[in-house]
């Protein structure tokens, strides 16, 4: 399956979350905010190692279903599903282009682990529509992306990315930017246009994107207001617009 990734980041990927082994504390406190009833059919895309999907059913969730687009990522998960004696259903999918899953399926589905600031911003509607495709009519969704205005030197970092893509012959993506650290180390290469982005967004684009595209938007916050943790976050509660 093609990657949004670059080899050397997905490697940095799997190093990273491929043995996450806890929902931290804004996770769980908007999934109680959101889960009413757990006869249903929940989502969880991007789920990495599966914590989060495991999670769900241990909450007592009777379908849960979850894709990454990282195949390391899902074996891993089917792995401790085996170990877990979990009924949870993992697929390798693109968030883009979920042709596994069937029209109107799920009544939650959790974007977690700013799996969408993953996505090129180009292809971000193709997976916000896929999601509203996806989701059944009363479905209640949850997103989290990475806050642009959490540090204050993205603005920066922005301007000499693009000065030096310019100088590479390369014309700049939106508001993409590269990991500063990646592995523990220094990422010297972050000037260079081969380097893969993570897109950042202000909370009020958001909101007014998720509008566009067919969404309610219910709650918004920045991740300061739920958690210090999660700080460099913004999150959303949706519906379908009907």
């Amino acid at each position: 399956m093609e990657s949004f990734f670059s080899e050397n980041y997905e490697t940095h990927t799997i190093n990273n979350w491929i043995d996450r082994s806890h929902v931290n504390t804004t996770e769980k406190k908007l999934i109680g905010q959101v889960l009413k009833k757990m006869n249903c059919k929940a989502m969880e895309a991007g789920t990495g190692s599966g914590v989060i999907a495991f999670y769900l059913e241990s909450l007592g969730v009777k379908n849960v279903y979850a894709f990454d687009i990282i195949e390391a990522m899902v074996s891993k998960a089917k792995h401790r599903a085996n170990e877990l004696n979990s009924k949870v259903d993992f697929v390798q999918a693109n968030a883009i282009e979920l042709t596994c899953y069937e029209d109107s399926k799920f009544d939650y589905l959790f974007y977690f682990q700013q799996i969408l600031s993953m996505v090129p911003h180009s292809e971000l509607p193709k997976a916000l529509e896929e999601a509203i495709r996806v989701g059944s009519d009363k479905a209640i969704y949850v997103f989290s992306f990475m806050d642009f205005n959490a540090r204050w030197y993205n603005g920066v970092l922005l301007f000499l990315r693009k000065i030096a893509l310019l100088l590479q012959g390369t014309k700049p993506k939106y508001r993409g930017i590269p990991e500063l650290v990646i592995d523990g180390k220094i990422n010297y290469r972050f000037f260079k246009k081969d380097q893969f982005c993570i897109q950042w967004y202000r909370l009020e684009e958001m909101n007014e994107l998720f509008k566009e595209v067919g969404f309610e938007v219910l709650n918004s916050y920045q991740g300061a207001q739920l958690s210090p943790k999660n700080w460099p976050n913004i999150y959303l509660i949706c519906k379908k617009q009907l």
